[in-house]
């Protein structure tokens, strides 16, 4: 978690999915509080993975419009 940490601490506008193996509730709370934006756990469904990046790329646009 040490990259998504850097990430986030970069810019807010940074969007972050986690994928991992490790579907325990201790992992999810974690990848949650230090940031992550979606948490998807192996294995995924390329139709999960499809609407969880279009999402974060929606929810993007919409903050820029609001930020300009």
């Amino acid at each position: 978690f040490k990259l998504l940490k850097e990430l986030k601490n970069r810019s807010f506008l940074t969007q972050v999915v986690i994928v991992s193996a490790q579907p325990t509730t201790n992992a999810i709370s974690s990848a949650f509080s230090l940031g992550a934006d979606e948490y998807l756990t192996k294995p995924i469904d390329p139709r999960e993975l499809q609407h969880a990046v279009r999402y974060l790329k929606d929810r993007i646009n919409r903050l820029r419009c609001y930020l300009s």
